[in-house]
């Protein structure tokens, strides 16, 4: 792109955007006698809805254009946001991090037993680091009217790498006793039994504990008002758990092409593990227990 010597942005233009999002927590040592707070990731399904809508946003050209002002002379064809942003890269290192995942059985049976119940999985990780990049990729593909050719952008994950340490994976059930529910005339079809009322069976954790926090139950509608009674069971435990991804789509198909890749766009965290042969998608653990 050319410069002036008048252009006070010079240095910061460019042709693309490269788009870099990190999320870190750094924990300093405890004290002694001193109980240090986790972080924590509380993933719901509204959440996720929310999430993926927004990640939609960057697929494809989007109608908002870019700002525009008097330095600049209006264009015919406004350039679009999606369609200059070359590349995505998300970069997530934490240390001894709680990820919660829960749905709110809100069916016919609950309410009528009074409860708002929910279930999932909780998990406990002492370090969590994730890389994972998108570029900008294009295809050619047959257009609409016969022998002709359209281009088509698409951002796909190029690469990953991602890591965890002494991972320990437990199935949740929290139950929220709610009797005013009960005075809600819902009819039961009796198909199927909940019995969450009377699980007495399954250990019960303490308010107390570590892995107890009433925000694991927050939906974007709903947070709870009460204590509920929690549940949890062992399920997984992994001492060390990494992921590789890399896509050599490029290579083996000439119709796909990309000239983005190798920005230096960020702190990078790709190359940094180990983990024997490397290939396209490869995994690797070490250590997995079933519980």
């Amino acid at each position: 792109m050319s410069q002036s010597v008048e252009d006070s942005y010079n240095g910061f233009r460019s042709d693309f955007i490269h788009l870099s999002v990190s999320l870190t927590s750094s924990l300093r040592p405890p004290k002694l006698g001193e109980r240090r707070n986790p972080s924590s990731l509380h993933l719901s399904p509204k959440s996720f809805a929310h999430f993926w809508s927004w990640w939609a946003l960057f697929e494809g050209v989007m109608s908002l254009p870019i700002q525009q002002g008097t330095y600049y002379p209006p264009r015919a064809i406004s350039p679009k946001f999606g369609r200059h942003l070359a590349t995505l890269k998300y970069r997530i290192s934490v240390d001894q991090l709680f990820i919660s995942h829960a749905y709110m059985d809100d069916s016919r049976e609950s309410w009528v037993d009074g409860v708002s119940p929910f279930i999932g999985v909780k998990a406990m990780i002492d370090k969590f680091l994730a890389d994972m990049h998108q570029r900008d990729q294009t295809s050619v593909v047959p257009g609409r009217l016969p022998d002709a050719k359209k281009v088509v952008h698409h951002k796909s994950f190029y690469a990953a790498e991602v890591v965890l340490t002494d991972l320990d994976l437990r199935a949740m059930m929290a139950v929220f006793a709610e009797p005013s529910k009960q005075s809600v005339d819902v009819t039961s079809s009796r198909q199927r039994t909940d019995n969450y009322r009377t699980r007495t069976d399954l250990p019960t954790m303490e308010p107390s504990s570590l892995w107890f926090d009433l925000d694991d139950f927050v939906e974007t509608d709903w947070q709870p008002s009460i204590t509920p009674t929690v549940h949890l069971l062992p399920a997984v435990a992994c001492s060390r758990l990494t992921y590789f991804k890399r896509n050599s789509t490029l290579s083996e198909s000439p119709a796909v092409t990309s000239k983005f890749g190798d920005e230096n766009s960020h702190a990078c965290l790709l190359g940094k593990e180990q983990c024997g042969l490397f290939d396209t998608s490869y995994a690797c653990s070490r250590s997995l227990l079933l519980m």
